[in-house]
């Protein structure tokens, strides 16, 4: 995950949201826009990865750090959120859940580890 952060605040086009918590970061969210204005009408937020710090789970503030970032994509002119997570996750699926998405599609994913 180290890499993954790192390598967002680098990337001029990643957007990064941070829930603070008396001063620490509770969560945080990356994502970039994606204008499809050509072909749907409609702009995108492309939410790339979600982090909870462990201590702040189970306290509701993850439904809550969501809720604010749909509030605040409508203030960038979005109209759209796309988001992915592993089906492995279950805390992420049941959070989207519960935050009102809808599965569109599921993705599985298979690794080959070559031996030398």
């Amino acid at each position: 995950y180290r890499k993954w952060i790192a390598s967002s605040f680098r990337d001029p086009a990643q957007k990064i949201a941070v829930l603070d918590l008396d001063g620490r970061p509770a969560a945080f969210m990356t994502y970039f826009h994606s204008d499809l204005r050509d072909f749907f009408g409609l702009r995108f937020a492309m939410w790339r990865m979600a982090l909870m710090d462990p201590a702040s789970r189970g306290k509701g503030l993850g439904a809550k750090f969501m809720a604010s970032l749909f509030h605040f994509h409508r203030g960038e002119g979005l109209d759209v959120i796309d988001s992915g997570l592993s089906l492995r996750n279950a805390a992420s699926l049941n959070l989207h859940n519960r935050c009102g998405f809808k599965t569109v599609s599921t993705v599985v994913t298979f690794h080959k580890w070559l031996q030398k």
